[in-house]
């Protein structure tokens, strides 16, 4: 079905139900959202996930202005993928970008949940809704379960994110004010958003005793300087934001017939109870209760027989790496307690699954507890699950190299993406691989230059593009001395990373 005109996208106010159309989300890429983490969580909880390794089909439920998709289409060519948002500039600019990059194995479309017929986006082996529970009405909600009983496979996978009720409710009354500061503002919708969040910043400037009070909310606002207006927007002022626990959401999903299998990103450490052992998410009911864990990304099969299974569904040939090279990584600080010694363990060499289990029980940690932990890791975006071998590629001095997807190079000299955390896709690392932005305009220069001569000289050029665009007054002198600083850093090190990678490839 062809939509590339994009003659679809007009979307009736009445099916927003109370979501923010007038302003776009941030262009963000989600690392919990890909193939790879949703099925080893899957498969750290004992359950059987599809395959990662053959062609799968992916749906993204509210997927924004898709980037996740892009980048994961572009990772995967021979597997397929949808996207769905009720956004019309979403569905739009998505569009526009997976044309340029010459993508064929994507879909965008724009409409509610529930609107497109069920052969459009069936058969789907992973799916997606991040961002969407917490936000809608609870019509759209049940739309939303709707479209994911038809369109997830009977053995596929479901991952739900949403706020939780132990860990973000003392944003409630933020949320409540920011409401009644808008609707009292004079001005258009935007505006008027815009000065209720500056209002407030204020409020917590002058530490008023709610701020004293309550350290989770001041932490919360004390971020909003670094954020985007749009993430900030659709954050706190949609009109049916709700809390939740991992029990409501469990029961929620089990309508459609999905069961349970865990979160993405956090680490249950207390003892399962009989109960617990037969009702997951009552342990994390607890554990995210006592860790008041604000935000969840939960993993759902979509099959009661295909939950519970006895023992861990990680291969044991399954390898297991640093996300970054390994010299970047160790000049790096410790990571989280939770998972330090095995991403330390995992960064010195690439290992399967098999060793990390076998080196973990033989000090006394549980196989499910080091899965959890792995899993962590992975959310945290220092480790990945490799596909095939990723060593660094043996480069000659002087050796050309380009982006092996046109879609890189779109990103990167996108200007609407420049606050976008820049991410590039690649299969061997798990979908996409995060570039630190002092690095990626050198990489960016080095795939233009006929001459290795010239390299250091377009590396200059194009970060004080980047600067004079933002209105940053830096000299060419000090750039140029950075720049000489870290090329050598990009040629030794990082080059031959994403050769290895399927990032970039010799010309």
């Amino acid at each position: 079905m062809d939509r590339s005109d994009n003659s679809d996208v007009s979307t009736p106010d009445r099916e927003a139900e109370g979501y923010i159309l007038d302003s776009p989300y941030v262009a963000i890429f989600n690392s919990d959202c890909t193939p790879v983490q949703i099925a080893t969580s899957a498969q750290a909880a004992g359950v059987t996930a599809p395959s990662v390794d053959v062609s799968f089909r992916f749906a993204d439920f509210g997927c924004g202005r898709g980037i996740t998709l892009l980048l994961l289409a572009a990772a995967y060519p021979d597997c397929v993928f949808f996207g769905l948002d009720l956004n019309p500039e979403h569905i739009a600019e998505a569009r526009s970008r997976a044309k340029q990059a010459g993508l064929s194995n994507l879909e965008f479309i724009c409409g509610a949940f529930g609107s497109v017929p069920a052969e459009v986006i069936r058969d789907v082996d992973f799916a997606v809704a991040h961002g969407v529970y917490s936000w809608v009405s609870e019509a759209v909600r049940a739309a939303l379960l709707s479209q994911l009983r038809y369109s997830v496979k009977p053995d596929g996978l479901a991952l739900l994110s949403y706020y939780t009720a132990a860990g973000y409710a003392q944003t409630l009354p933020l949320r409540n004010l920011l409401s009644r500061l808008a609707e009292a503002e004079p001005g258009d919708p935007v505006h008027r958003r815009r000065k209720a969040l500056d209002l407030v910043r204020q409020l917590e400037r002058n530490d008023v005793p709610f701020f004293q009070q309550n350290p989770v909310a001041r932490s919360i606002v004390q971020q909003w300087d670094e954020a985007q207006p749009g993430y900030l927007e659709h954050e706190y002022f949609a009109e049916n934001f709700r809390l939740a626990m991992p029990m409501d959401v469990a029961e929620f999903m089990s309508r459609a017939g999905f069961t349970f299998c865990g979160d993405t990103a956090h680490t249950t450490q207390l003892p399962a109870s009989d109960v617990a052992r037969a009702h997951p998410s009552v342990l994390d009911e607890v554990a995210t209760l006592s860790d008041a864990v604000p935000f969840r990304k939960d993993v759902f099969a979509h099959a009661p027989a295909n939950a519970g299974n006895p023992g861990l569904q990680i291969a044991d040939a399954d390898m297991f790496g640093a996300i970054w090279p390994r010299q970047i990584m160790e000049r790096m600080e410790s990571w989280n307690d939770e998972f330090n010694d095995l991403a330390v363990f995992c960064i010195e060499r690439p290992r399967t699954w098999k060793s990390i289990r076998d080196h973990f029980q033989s000090l006394g940690e549980e196989p499910r507890q080091t899965a959890a932990r792995l899993r962590c890791a992975m959310s945290a975006r220092v480790l990945t699950r490799y596909h095939g071998t990723v060593a660094s590629a043996a480069l000659v001095d002087g050796c050309l190299f380009r982006f092996k997807s046109e879609l890189s190079g779109k990103l990167i000299d996108d200007p609407s993406l420049r606050n976008m955390p820049p991410h590039l896709p690649s299969r061997a690392l798990g979908g996409a691989v995060p570039i630190p932005p002092e690095y990626l305009q050198i990489i960016a220069a080095g795939c233009e230059v006929a001459s290795a001569s010239d390299w250091a000289q377009r590396a200059t050029q194009r970060v004080l593009e980047r600067q004079k665009s933002a209105d940053l007054g830096v000299s060419e002198e000090a750039v140029q001395r950075k720049i000489f600083d870290q090329i050598d850093t990009v040629s030794r090190v990082w080059v031959p990373f994403l050769v290895a990678a399927g990032v970039l490839e010799k010309r």
